[in-house]
């Protein structure tokens, strides 16, 4: 399967941001998926305004067959809730992780085709194997 992986940056720490994404990534890799994640884009620069940046990444969603939103706060993504609606738009497969901390602050959770609840990385980590894993099985 092909995934886009959307996931919030801006007020996030970017050291634990980027080891979750490798974490993540990695663990989709290592199952046969190809993974998109906009953190990775070769053509992303720093100077980059936050137009282009979620221009280049809805332009590479098009590519993908699912959209694996990596929720981990409270707090609203305004670029994630973009790549949420462009998702549901383009009918893309929406799998929500969704921290437990933000459980019913938002209901975006209830626009996914299946949504899972994390506490920690190491869960994170095992619920997205488990749904992935199973994903390429009936592929």
């Amino acid at each position: 399967m092909k995934i886009f992986l959307s996931y919030a940056f801006t007020g996030e720490d970017l050291e634990t941001v980027e080891t979750r994404l490798v974490s993540v990534r990695d663990a989709l890799v290592g199952l046969g998926h190809d993974v998109y994640c906009f953190h990775f884009d070769s053509a992303r620069r720093d100077d980059m305004t936050e137009a282009e940046c979620i221009a280049r990444a809805l332009e590479r969603m098009n590519e993908y067959d699912a959209v694996l939103v990596l929720n981990t706060s409270e707090r609203r993504s305004e670029g994630m809730l973009v790549e949420v609606g462009a998702a549901l738009a383009r009918s893309k497969k929406l799998i929500y992780a969704q921290h437990a901390s933000s459980v019913g602050t938002s209901y975006a959770p209830s626009l996914a085709d299946y949504t899972f609840i994390w506490h920690d990385e190491d869960e994170l980590l095992t619920k997205t194997k488990e749904y992935f894993g199973l994903e390429q099985k009936h592929e």
